[in-house]
């Protein structure tokens, strides 16, 4: 087979029909650009209208939905078929005359509404019985019921404001009463010659009893000597059975004191 091939191609006509081929070729002078394959997968994909709209081509519109428009129903005007109503003559024979009567019109008034508001129902809550626990040098018992109340002045017998009313028990002076209350969690004495505050039963409330810085430094010297703790100038803590107290002691700008009781009013606080 390969020399029937070699022998065919040296045959004079074969030889003539290639190089007439080249000469052609050579005579059309055929412009070879170089060409760059590019795998598919690395092209992005588009939509059809982005590839048209960048080879320049008409885009491609939106097909259109038919859409069914029902006709609009007019209404007629039913007033022209509908007779007017004529008001009934009743012809009344008195003698000689005939008179016609024609009866009026009777308007219904409107109808009133009345609305009826029913006032809201009050819920009395029984009073809360709380058991004291703790209280300085007194039995456990059954405080009295709480009371909301505005805050007010708690008045306090002359007994008690008097300048030498001393607890035969404590020995705290004027705060003696408010120390052996159960109902009172807090006594606050913000300086010589100022009205103490307490909490009463959750209450803020502001009493009468005024306190000189003796009587403030009596109180304070008392708790000293219960704790055996030195009271020296500055910031005073103690704790005591049933209280603690936080004290503040100064000569340039006044005493002071807070004392908090163990009491189950303290929770309300």
């Amino acid at each position: 087979m390969d020399e029937e091939t070699s022998l065919i191609s040296m045959h004079p006509f074969v030889k003539k029909f290639v190089l007439t081929i080249v000469q052609t070729i050579r005579e059309k002078e055929f412009e070879y650009g170089e060409k760059f394959v590019v795998d598919s997968d690395f092209v992005p994909k588009v939509s059809e209208n982005v590839m048209r709209a960048s080879m320049g081509m008409d885009s491609i519109a939106p097909a259109m939905k038919d859409v069914e428009v029902k006709p609009k129903i007019v209404k007629r005007d039913m007033s022209k078929l509908v007779a007017p109503i004529e008001p009934v003559v009743r012809e009344m024979n008195t003698g000689d005359r005939v008179a016609r009567v024609i009866p009026e019109q009777v308007v219904m008034p409107p109808i009133q509404v009345r609305q009826v508001v029913m006032p809201p129902k009050q819920v009395v809550m029984p009073p809360r019985q709380v058991r004291q626990v703790g209280a300085p040098r007194q039995a456990v018992q059954i405080a009295p019921p709480i009371r909301v109340e505005e805050p007010s002045d708690v008045m306090i017998s002359p007994m008690i404001m008097s300048e030498g009313a001393i607890d035969a028990e404590g020995d705290y002076g004027k705060i003696s009463p408010l120390l052996n209350d159960p109902s009172v969690s807090t006594i606050e004495c913000m300086g010589e010659g100022k009205e103490l505050m307490i909490i009463r039963a959750g209450q803020k409330q502001r009493t009468r009893i005024v306190l000189s810085a003796k009587e403030i430094l009596g109180v304070l010297n008392r708790v000293a000597d219960e704790t055996h703790i030195p009271l020296l100038e500055g910031v005073f803590r103690a704790s005591l059975e049933g209280f603690s107290i936080n004290a503040v002691i100064s000569e340039m700008v006044g005493s002071r004191f807070v004392i908090k009781k163990a009491t189950a009013y303290g929770l309300l606080e």
